[in-house]
């Protein structure tokens, strides 16, 4: 890698950084969530470098569909095998109002076409290429935080003040930088 490279890296890093920053009790700390973000980049990363492999020796379609089972599966067992969980599905499905239901299905809906779109873009291009370019749903995130924050404050409510809102936006501006660099 080159120096470029790791100038990249360390803007989005910083960037995700900067955004994952909370001021408590007049200290400034990281949200949990950061470093739950840190891990599961790792996961998403050895996944990535592993279906790019696998892709070369198998059909799209056909490690798909492997995929999704890998994903249901998990799910089913430990809905089978423990009752709290199992209850706890069951009975927030079976409370959720049609706004509720009109949302799981979009987002649903949603994250298979990001999954295939993912996983098309592995097989087309280069891993870590592909991997970086996830840096760019940050914006999109805060553009759909912002606008469902004004005008669905019902469904979330984001911290829109001015200094958090730039704090954001640095943040972003400093991520996009960084894939910026990687494409020079």
């Amino acid at each position: 890698m080159t120096p470029k490279y790791y100038a990249a890296f360390l803007l989005i890093l910083l960037g995700g950084f900067l955004i994952s920053i909370q001021k408590i009790e007049k200290m400034l700390r990281l949200r949990e969530a950061f470093w739950w973000m840190i891990f599961a980049s790792l996961i998403y990363a050895g996944q990535a470098v592993m279906l790019k492999s696998l892709y070369v020796n198998y059909s799209f379609w056909d490690l798909t569909v492997y995929l999704g089972f890998g994903e249901f599966l998990p799910t089913l067992v430990i809905i089978s095998i423990l009752p709290k969980i199992r209850n706890r599905f069951i009975k927030n499905l079976s409370s959720l109002k049609s706004m509720g239901w009109m949302l799981l299905g979009s987002a649903v809906i949603l994250v298979t076409i990001a999954s295939l779109s993912g996983l098309w873009a592995i097989t087309g291009g280069p891993v870590s290429l592909v991997s970086v370019m996830r840096g760019f749903q940050s914006i999109f995130t805060l553009i759909y935080a912002v606008f469902l924050s004004i005008w669905l404050p019902k469904i979330l409510k984001e911290e829109l003040g001015a200094q958090n809102l730039g704090l954001k936006l640095a943040a972003i501006l400093l991520m996009v930088a960084g894939l910026y660099l990687i494409y020079l």
